[in-house]
């Protein structure tokens, strides 16, 4: 309740009010977290905003919707990479060794499966090979293509 009264411009008894209904089970404590979020979103940004922001949270960590981004492609010599080359060429990742974390930890899906090895050679075939994974905290599954490089 602390970020209500620093962060908005909302009356003591109105922030006591709200902590009661939680308390009493008559709002819920999400709900509360969610008009705080959009508050403060709107208050530096706008109203609409906020409840952009409200929708793509829903999406993404309710109902776990995973956000399709465009095809990547990828100059090689080879059809055949490690996996940490491809998740950083990809963008999942900044750095190999940021690619290596998210694969050993299972972040990465491979064509809907877990890899946990970074160093695992991956075939990609002509049509691409699906990865699937968070970027920015959003679920996104992307393409992945092979420019073959002579």
């Amino acid at each position: 309740w602390r970020y209500y009264e620093l962060l908005t411009d909302r009356q003591s008894e109105e922030i006591v009010t709200m902590e009661k209904q939680v308390s009493a089970g008559e709002l819920h404590p999400k709900v509360a977290k969610v008009n705080l979020a959009k508050e403060i979103v709107a208050c530096f940004h706008s109203q609409e905003a906020a409840e952009e922001a409200a929708l793509q949270f829903e999406k993404s960590f309710k109902l776990k919707q995973i956000e399709e981004l465009e095809d990547v492609f990828i100059a090689h010599d080879s059809h055949e990479l490690p996996l940490y080359q491809i998740v950083r060429e990809a963008g999942f990742a900044s750095t190999g060794n940021e690619a290596k974390a998210k694969i050993k930890a299972g972040a990465i899906l491979v064509d809907e499966q877990t890899v946990e090895d970074p160093f695992a050679k991956i075939k990609i075939p002509p049509e691409g090979v699906s990865l699937q994974g968070k970027v920015k905290k959003k679920r996104v599954k992307r393409q992945i293509k092979i420019n073959l490089s002579s």
